[in-house]
């Protein structure tokens, strides 16, 4: 359970479990396959189990986590076709967003999601995958925040749900020099150019769900491992099979 998962503000009880257990899944804080406990929840929340219990209970109405016969609650393993829809409808939301925030986005909300950016590139260098995938989380949303569109928002957040647990798996995979286009999305931005904005985004977006999709192995992959196995880089069982 993530040290820094904590329900706190002035909203209902019920609401604020909620909110924190859909941001800590935006944010990538848990790996697919992984079993979510409303005991240990419930503790590291410092509440009880009853609203841990409805607040699991609406993420999977939601389809953001998966309800197994016994009850327990489970972070899905994404299919194939699952990720690449994401993938699609990604290109076509958060560059609107991006579009939207290089319009009217501040001095003060440029200065802070530089900071971020270069906190994330310095994450990177050094191999902190943790410290990168939090920084990139912050940096995407500090955008889509500022294109103060509330329904937006809420649908890039939506996507996010589905698609974080797999890219905290993948984050290895994305340690690829140039892979991503955060100092040219930066640029577009302070030049407050709309069109550009979206046309990096996309292609953020496309090029790395391209990588992704040659690399990994998904839950409805052929002859798939379980849990985290099915996870497993085709590169990485490819070369197993040339040594053999």
């Amino acid at each position: 359970m993530p040290q820094d998962m904590a329900a706190s503000g002035t909203q209902p009880l019920e609401e604020r479990v909620y909110r924190t257990l859909r941001e800590a899944l935006i944010r990538g804080d848990f790996v697919p396959g992984e079993k979510l406990s409303i005991r240990r929840i419930a503790k590291a929340l410092a509440t009880s189990m009853m609203p841990v219990r409805t607040g699991l209970r609406r993420l999977a109405a939601e389809q953001c986590l998966d309800i197994r016969p016994g009850g327990t609650a489970v972070v899905p393993e994404l299919r194939r076709t699952e990720f690449a829809e994401i993938t699609a409808l990604r290109t076509v939301l958060e560059p609107m967003a991006a579009a939207l925030a290089a319009r009217v986005i501040t001095a003060p909300e440029l200065a802070t999601i530089s900071a971020i950016a270069r906190h994330g590139g310095e994450r990177r260098r050094e191999g902190d995958e943790g410290g990168y995938q939090l920084a990139n989380y912050q940096l995407h949303f500090g955008i889509y925040r500022a294109a103060r569109s509330p329904l937006l928002l809420s649908m890039i957040e939506t996507l996010w749900v589905r698609r974080s647990p797999i890219m905290r798996t993948a984050q290895p995979h994305l340690h690829v020099r140039g892979l991503d286009l955060h100092d040219d999305l930066m640029q577009a931005l302070r030049a407050h150019d709309a069109d550009r904005a979206a046309a990096v985004l996309r292609e953020d977006i496309e090029r790395a769900g391209h990588y992704l999709v040659e690399r990994l192995r998904f839950a409805d992959d052929a002859e798939r491992g379980t849990g985290l196995a099915s996870l497993q880089p085709l590169a990485k069982r490819a070369r197993a099979g040339a040594k053999a």
